[in-house]
């Protein structure tokens, strides 16, 4: 029952967080490779 409570919570936190920022959901982490760095271009692309 703590579970379903806890989830519930949960769910209600990350509504009114976006209802504050105007952004839902989780984002997606991205991480981008400059030119010139030790990857090599053709690795980025």
């Amino acid at each position: 029952m703590a579970n379903v409570e806890k989830m519930i919570a949960e769910t209600f936190l990350e509504m009114a967080q976006g209802l504050e920022s105007g952004s839902y959901g989780k984002r997606p982490k991205i991480a981008l490779t400059g030119m010139g760095s030790e990857h090599g271009e053709e690795n980025a692309m």
